[in-house]
């Protein structure tokens, strides 16, 4: 095991482990300064200061950034590369509740259709959109407020008070204001001098399979030209132009979340002498990954040092390595 670690050591840095360490307990600087000292002797070349399930001590209080501070520092004396985890458990951007605190605006949402019978029978709520029937013969979408003759649904969204908006640039401006821009306060002379940046984990599209944002019809109508409440049952349905709506949405979607999101953050590290790094939600298969994120690659583009998460033995369909290797070799 000596004979191991020693090996390990004589590496670089940059190809040793750099673990997620959790602090999942009443964090104490004696311990934290000790466990810092135990990784560089057993040839670890950094670590991700991650706060999980059983901490105890409040995320980003006074008492927080002490424990952070020994981390940085205690860690640079021991020339081991300090990472910040950009979140109190995952997925990212939520801020430990403080963005979530700021109410349904800014709340996860997902559009959801129903199969009616009878519109009269259908009790409608504030997420409630619009009523749809379908030509039977045609497979033409039109908003209707009477019964018709042929099938009829209703859209709606619903809301996860839990998760953030992440199509919206605002809402992620406010999660850096929340996390970042208090790590930054705290540790500027580190920045740039030391500290090495920000792991992002897992941030995912809204509540359901489709996405949904106050956003949305907006943005759509003014990229392309056309309104998308009109349409909404052809994310659901085969109906006339189906694919055209999906493929328009799914490309706004995917150009949302990766500006909003991940470039916001990305040019938050470039400006502050950071870099960001990280993975995003469900890479496991294409599918997965339209579910999760409408697709991983467009992220890449958008972390310093890209990543995916490949946990436990199995060594299932290779894409995801593929994809950010490819991404990581076309942008150098």
């Amino acid at each position: 095991m000596k004979d191991l670690i020693s090996r390990v050591q004589q590496r670089s840095k940059q190809y040793r482990p750099l673990p997620f360490w959790s602090w999942n307990d009443k964090l104490k600087t004696d311990m934290t300064a000790w466990q810092i000292k135990e990784m560089a002797k057993t040839g670890h070349g950094g670590y991700f200061m991650h706060a999980r399930g059983g901490i105890q001590t409040d995320y980003l209080s006074d008492e927080w950034f002490e424990q952070v501070e020994v981390g940085i520092k205690e860690g640079l004396a021991n020339d081991l590369d300090p990472w910040l985890y950009d979140e109190s458990g995952w997925p990212s951007g939520f801020a430990g509740g403080e963005v979530t605190a700021k109410g349904k605006a800014f709340h996860a949402k997902g559009l959801f259709i129903d199969y009616i019978d009878t519109i009269g029978a259908y009790e409608k709520d504030d997420n409630f959109l619009n009523f749809y029937e379908i030509d039977a013969s045609t497979k033409e979408i039109r908003v209707i407020t009477e019964d018709t003759t042929n099938p009829m649904v209703a859209i709606k969204y619903t809301v996860c008070s839990d998760y953030i908006d992440i199509l919206n640039h605002e809402v992620i401006e406010y999660f850096i204001e929340c996390t970042h821009e208090k790590y930054y306060e705290k540790f500027k002379e580190q920045f740039g001098t030391g500290l090495k940046g920000f792991f992002t984990d897992e941030p995912r599209i809204s509540e359901g399979d489709v996405p949904w944002s106050h956003l949305l019809p907006d943005e759509f109508k003014k990229r392309y030209g056309y309104n998308l409440l009109d349409y909404l049952p052809a994310l659901f349905m085969e109906t006339k132009d189906y694919e055209k709506v999906r493929y328009d949405f799914w490309a706004l979607i995917s150009d949302l979340f990766v500006t909003a999101f991940m470039k916001q953050l990305y040019d938050w590290c470039d400006d502050h002498d950071t870099e960001l790094t990280g993975h995003v939600m469900m890479e496991e298969s294409l599918y997965s990954q339209m579910t999760g994120t409408a697709g991983s690659m467009p992220f890449y583009e958008y972390m310093h040092v890209p990543g995916v998460d490949w946990l436990r033995r199995t060594m299932g369909n290779s894409i995801m390595t593929k994809q950010v290797g490819s991404a990581a070799e076309q942008l150098g």
